[in-house]
C-alpha cells in the first residue's frame, strides 16, 4: 500500500500499531520500517519526519496503552530504517521514548527500553547528545519493580557503556555531576548502576577521573557499607583503583583528607579500614602538607586503637598511620612550631577522659567514646610527651586542661598507663621556674583530691604512685610539697590516713633512700655521730698504736718489725659544709613534722629516722595522755618490725652506746611499755636485752640529755594540739555511729 499526501501511514498500519496483540503490532512496525526506508531512498526527509511525528503524537503519546506500545515499536523500526541518517531525526525519536521510561504501564516502560536500545544501536556516538537524559532514565529503570523492565534497562545500559568507551568526546564533567547527584541513594540497584559506571570509566585509558575523585569519594565510602556483598566488592575495587591512580598521578589530597577523616569514624568495619588505609597512603605521598590535619587524623586513629573493639586489620592500619604521623611531625621541629596546636590538644585530652565533649577550629563538636582502651590512652600519653619534648612552650599553654586530664588516668587499672602518666606529669612539672613549681603544686593538690575522693585508689595505688613519682622528681620536693598541702587539709582523718601511707613509703621504698639520708643529717644525728667519733678516738689506749698482729708484711712482701707503730688518723670534715647539710635536713624534718603530727606513730618514726630521740621520747610519753587506739597499737607493732629492718640499722648500733643515746633508750623502752605482751613486745625486749640496755634505761636520768630547745617545745605543742583535734574527731565519729545504730 502506497503513502498518499493525505495519509502519512496506511490504515492497515495504523490499525496494526493500535492492536492489543503484540505480533500484529510487530507486523505493523515492520511495515513502518519498509515505508521509512523507501522514503529515505527517495530522499523524502520531510515525509519521514511526518511519519515520525505521527508515531509520536498519535501513538507514543496516546492515552491508549496499546497505542503507546505500538508507537514505541514503530519508532524503533523507523530508527532501524534510517540507519546512518538517524542523526537527522534523533531530536524527534529520542524524547518521546525517554518520556515513556516513566509510564505507569510496566509493559510500556519495557518497550521504551527496547525502543531506545534499537535507536542507540543505530545512532551510536550521536546518542551521547542525549546522555544526560538517558543516564537519568536508566538510573530509575534499574530499580523498577517489574523484572522485565529492569532487565531491559540493564541491556540498554550495557549498550550505552559500549558507546561511551568508543567515544573520544565523552563529557566527564557532565558524568560526574550526574553521579554526584545520585550517589547518596540508598537503593542498592542505583548504587550498583553508579559504581559500575565509575568502574567502567576508570578502566578507559583516555578518561582521567583523578581530578574528580574528591567529588565521588564520600559517596563511594557510603556505598561501601551496603548490605549487598557484590556491591561492596565492586565499590572496594573502585576505591583500590582510585588509590593506585592517585599514587601514580597525585591528587588534591587536602580536599579528600576531610572526606577520609569523616568516614574513618564509621561504625562499619570495611569503611573505617579503607579510610585508614587511604589516610596512611596519603601521609606517605604528601605527609608534610597533611600535618595541618594532624588533629583530625588523630581523632580518626585513636579510637581505632581499642583492641577489644577493633578488627585486627583496622588496628594494624591505625597503628601504622599513627606511627607515620608521629614520624612526620618529629622529623622537623619547624613543622610542629607552625602547627595549630589547640585542636590537637583538644583531641588528645578527650581521648584519655571518656565522654569528653570537644570542638575543632571550625566549631564542630565531637564526643569522645564512653570507654577508652588502655592502648589508646598510652598512645595519647606518648603523643603529649613527644609534643612536650619538641615544643614545650606551646604545650605549657595547655597545662590547665592537660594536667587534670592526665591525673585522672592515675586511677586506671593498668599499671603501664599509670607509670607513663606519672612520667608525663613529671615532665610537665619539672621545676625550672616558679610557674613550673606552681604547676607541680597544683598537680599534687589534684592528686591529693583524687586520693580523698577515691578510698580504694588511696589504699591500692598510693604507694605505687608516690614511689613512681619519686623516680622522676626529687623525693624531697615531692614529700615537702605534699606535706605543705596536707597541712592545710581540713579533713584531719583523711590527713592522718595518707600520712600513714607516706610514712611507710618514706621508711621502706628504695626510691626514698636519698630523702632518708638527708633526714639522717639532722643536727641531732650529726651531734651524736660527732660525739661517738670523738669518744672512739679518745678511748683508744696510747700503746694501741703498736701492732699486736704478728707477721705483718709491707708492699715489698718484707717483714715489718713489730715495734713499728700503726698510725690511726681521723679524717676531718668541712664544718661549714656539715652545718649547711644539717640545717637543710632540719628544715626538711620541720616541714614533714608539721603534717606527720596527724599520726602519732608516724611522728615517732620520723623523729627516730632523723635522730631526734629526745623528741621521740617526748612524743611517746605525750601519747600516753590520750586514749591509745587499736590503730596506734597496730602502728607501733609495724614500727617495731621496721626497727628490725636495714633502714634502722644505724639506730640499733647506737644502742650499744647507751651513755650517748639515753633518749633513744627511753624512747624504745617507752614503746615497749605501751605495747601489750605480744610477739612484737618480746621482739623489742630481746633487742634491748641483746644491747644490754634494759636495766640501763632504768638508771638513766633525763637530765643527762640536753633538754629540748624552744623549737622542739613548739613542735611538741603542735603535736599535742593536733592530737587533741583527732581525739575530739574520734569521739564525734563514735557518737555519730551510735546515733546511726
Amino acid at each position: 500500500m502506497s503513502v498518499t499526501d493525505n495519509t502519512v501511514l496506511p490504515v492497515t498500519v495504523i490499525r496494526g500499531l493500535n492492536d492489543r496483540v503484540y505480533d500484529k503490532r510487530k507486523m505493523a512496525a515492520l511495515e513502518v520500517e519498509r515505508i521509512v526506508r523507501d522514503l529515505m531512498s527517495k530522499n523524502e526527509t520531510k515525509q519521514v519526519k511526518k511519519v515520525i511525528e505521527m508515531l509520536v503524537n498519535s501513538f507514543a503519546l496516546s492515552q491508549n496503552s496499546n497505542a503507546r506500545k505500538g508507537g514505541l515499536i514503530g519508532l524503533a523500526a523507523a530508527a532501524i530504517a534510517l540507519g546512518k541518517d538517524i542523526g537527522l531525526f534523533l531530536s524527534e525519536l529520542v524524547p518521546p521514548v525517554l518520556k515513556s521510561f516513566s509510564d505507569v504501564d510496566g509493559r510500556v516502560r519495557y518497550f521504551a527500553c527496547e525502543s531506545m536500545y534499537n535507536i542507540a544501536k543505530v545512532a551510536r556516538g550521536s546518542m551521547l547528545l542525549f546522555y544526560k537524559e538517558t543516564f537519568d532514565g536508566i538510573s530509575k529503570l534499574v530499580c523498577d519493580p517489574d523484572t522485565h523492565v529492569k532487565n531491559g534497562a540493564e541491556l540498554l545500559d550495557r549498550l550505552i557503556k559500549d558507546i561511551v568507551t568508543e567515544s573520544n568526546h565523552f563529557d566527564v564533567d557532565l558524568f560526574v555531576t550526574l553521579v554526584r547527584d545520585r550517589i547518596y541513594s540508598n537503593n542498592e540497584y542505583v548504587r550498583q548502576y553508579l559504581v559500575s559506571w565509575i568502574q567502567l570509566l576508570c578502566s578507559v585509558p583516555d578518561i582521567d577521573l583523578v581530578p574528580y575523585f574528591p567529588h565521588l569519594l564520600d559517596g563511594l565510602f557510603k556505598i561501601l557499607s551496603d548490605p549487598n556483598q557484590e556491591i561492596r566488592t565492586m565499590t572496594q575495587q573502585v576505591l583500590n583503583d582510585f588509590l593506585i591512580e592517585i599514587g601514580k598521578k597525585g591528587a588534591d589530597f587536602k580536599s579528600m583528607i576531610v572526606v577520609l577523616l569523616a568516614n574513618s569514624k564509621s561504625t562499619h568495619v570495611a569503611t573505617q579500614l579503607t579510610a585508614l588505609v587511604w589516610i596512611q597512603r596519603f601521609l606517605e605521598l604528601d605527609g608534610k602538607e597533611l600535618t595541618l590535619y594532624c588533629a583530625g587524623i588523630l581523632n580518626a586513629v585513636l579510637p581505632c586503637l581499642a583492641n577489644e573493639n577493633t578488627k585486627s586489620d583496622n588496628l594494624d592500619t591505625a597503628v601504622r598511620t599513627k606511627d607515620k604521623l608521629l614520624f612526620l611531625l618529629t622529623e622537623s621541629t619547624e613543622t610542629l612550631e607552625n602547627m595549630y596546636i589547640v585542636d590537637m590538644m583538644n583531641v588528645l585530652v578527650a581521648h584519655i577522659v571518656p565522654g569528653t565533649v570537644y570542638a575543632d577550629s571550625t566549631g564542630r563538636e565531637y564526643t569522645s567514646p564512653n570507654s577508652i582502651s588502655d592502648t589508646t590512652k598510652m598512645a595519647v600519653l606518648q603523643w603529649i610527651l613527644m609534643l612536650h619534648s619538641h615544643i614545650p612552650a606551646k604545650i605549657n599553654e595547655h597545662h590547665d586542661k592537660v594536667i587534670p586530664a592526665v591525673i585522672k588516668t592515675l586511677s586506671d587499672s593498668n599499671d603501664e598507663v599509670v607509670l607513663f602518666s606519672i612520667k608525663l606529669l613529671s615532665a610537665l612539672c619539672i621545676q625550672n621556674t616558679e610557674e613550673d613549681q606552681a604547676n607541680f603544686e597544683n598537680f599534687l593538690k589534684s592528686l591529693v583530691g583524687l586520693f580523698k575522693s577515691d578510698e580504694k585508689l588511696l589504699e591500692k595505688r598510693c604507694s605505687f604512685i608516690i614511689q613512681t613519682l619519686c623516680q622522676h622528681i626529687d623525693s624531697e620536693n615531692v614529700f615537702c610539697t605534699l606535706s605543705g598541702i596536707l597541712s592545710k587539709e581540713e579533713d584531719i582523718i583523711f590527713t592522718a590516713l595518707i600520712v600513714q601511707y607516706l610514712n611507710w613509703i618514706l621508711l621502706t621504698s628504695p626510691n626514698l633512700s636519698s630523702l632518708r639520708k638527708t633526714l639522717k643529717k639532722s643536727p641531732e644525728t650529726t651531734k651524736a655521730s660527732t660525739k661517738d667519733s670523738k669518744k672512739s678516738v679518745e678511748d683508744v689506749p696510747k700503746n694501741s698504736a703498736k701492732s699486736e698482729a704478728p707477721n705483718r708484711k709491707g708492699r715489698d712482701n718484707k717483714q715489718v718489725p713489730d715495734n713499728k707503730p700503726m698510725i690511726i688518723t681521723v679524717e676531718k670534715t668541712d664544718d661549714k659544709e656539715e652545718d649547711a647539710s644539717a640545717k637543710g635536713a632540719s628544715k626538711v624534718f620541720t616541714v614533714l613534722y608539721n603534717t606527720w603530727c596527724h599520726d602519732a606513730v608516724s611522728t615517732i618514726a620520723l623523729c627516730m629516722l632523723s635522730g631526734y630521740y629526745q623528741h621521740a621520747s617526748d612524743v611517746i610519753y605525750a601519747i600516753s595522755q590520750f586514749e591509745i587506739t587499736e590503730m596506734t597499737l597496730s602502728g607501733l607493732d609495724k614500727l617495731v618490725q621496721l626497727i628490725e629492718s636495714p633502714v634502722f640499722s644505724f639506730l640499733r648500733l647506737e644502742l650499744v652506746q647507751p651513755n650517748c643515746n639515753s633518749a633513744l633508750i627511753r624512747s624504745l623502752a617507752g614503746i615497749l611499755m605501751l605495747l601489750p605482751q605480744s610477739d612484737v613486745f618480746h621482739l623489742l625486749r630481746n633487742r634491748l636485752e641483746c644491747a644490754g640496755v634494759v636495766r640501763t634505761a632504768e638508771r638513766l636520768d633525763s637530765s643527762s640529755d640536753n633538754s629540748s630547745d624552744n623549737e622542739h617545745k613548739k613542735m611538741l605543742e603542735l603535736f599535742n594540739k593536733i592530737q587533741i583535734k583527732h581525739s575530739k574527731e574520734l569521739v564525734k565519729l563514735n557518737n555519730d555511729s551510735l546515733v546511726t545504730q
